[in-house]
């Protein structure tokens, strides 16, 4: 029936009128398919569904009707929706829009701040990843890992796990701790060696302890070192250029009394040994 009044329509206002759009406006549709009107004129349009109405193609271009209306719209997918590469506005969906690209961002704020939940790049924001989520983090050094004290700091703060900022652990010398790892040979308040004092975490030999060389090396046979079993190092030999690191440019060990106990030990500073030559 309503085919039938569509056509006596068409009969008596001609096709000029079908084709102006008379036919398309006010009906309902849920696709394009639904639009089309089967004729004995050759040259009758078929209409577009545009949200949920029937349109004439050709007196209407809107968005979401599939069609990209050049100056005005960047794209057009034939749909209303916003999770997709364009938006209902037809333009492109791109992070900061505030409407999520399903598939490509996780999250989408409207902003680009990287201090909330939502990164810039949309991305949810968590620990360990260098970005301090103000409302929940304290600090965010991009690991997750708790780190501790330089040697020699007796407190400090650091980043912990959880991003949030804790005491850290702590290492230096008098701490009852022998920290072999940063050079330590003794604490005074740990152990106490047997053959001499702890001075600085230093074994200073007892007179006459013969200390034990555990390494020896030599420089083109002009001059020699050794480290010896408590951190020290002893160099002799032609020292005309101050070589030998003792401060003067006297050769040592050419003459009687001069090596041993007598040969003194380079200068390496608080708190240090020689580990290897």
């Amino acid at each position: 029936m309503r085919c039938f009044i569509l056509l006596l329509i068409c009969a008596l206002l001609g096709t000029a009128a079908c084709r102006s759009g008379f036919l398309f406006r006010g009906f309902q549709c849920d696709s394009h398919s639904d639009c089309e009107i089967l004729s004995r004129w050759p040259d009758l349009e078929k209409g577009m569904c545009v949200a949920g109405h029937c349109v004439d193609p050709l007196k209407h271009n809107v968005c979401g009707d599939g069609f990209i209306l050049a100056g005005e719209e960047v794209c057009d997918d034939g749909n209303q929706s916003n999770e997709d590469a364009c938006l209902n506005t037809c333009v492109v969906n791109v992070c900061g829009d505030g409407f999520i690209f399903a598939g490509e961002e996780v999250c989408d704020d409207g902003n680009q701040s990287n201090e909330d939940a939502c990164l810039n790049a949309c991305v949810v924001n968590v620990c360990g990843d260098g970005f301090i989520f103000a409302e929940e983090e304290a600090c965010d050094d991009g690991n997750t890992t708790t780190e501790a004290c330089d040697y020699g700091e007796t407190s400090c703060s650091v980043c912990n796990y959880q991003c949030q900022s804790v005491a850290g652990e702590t290492s230096y010398c008098n701490n009852g701790i022998v920290e072999s790892n940063a050079g330590e040979a003794c604490d005074d308040a740990g152990s106490t060696p047997t053959h001499g004092t702890c001075v600085n975490c230093a074994v200073i030999c007892s007179a006459g302890y013969p200390a034990q060389v555990e390494q020896i090396v030599t420089g083109r046979g002009k001059r020699s070192c050794a480290r010896l079993d408590d951190g020290r190092l002893k160099c002799w030999g032609i020292n005309s250029l101050g070589s030998l690191g003792l401060g003067d440019t006297e050769d040592r060990g050419d003459e009687a009394g001069e090596m041993g106990t007598s040969l003194p030990a380079l200068d390496l500073g608080i708190n240090r040994t020689v580990l290897a030559v």
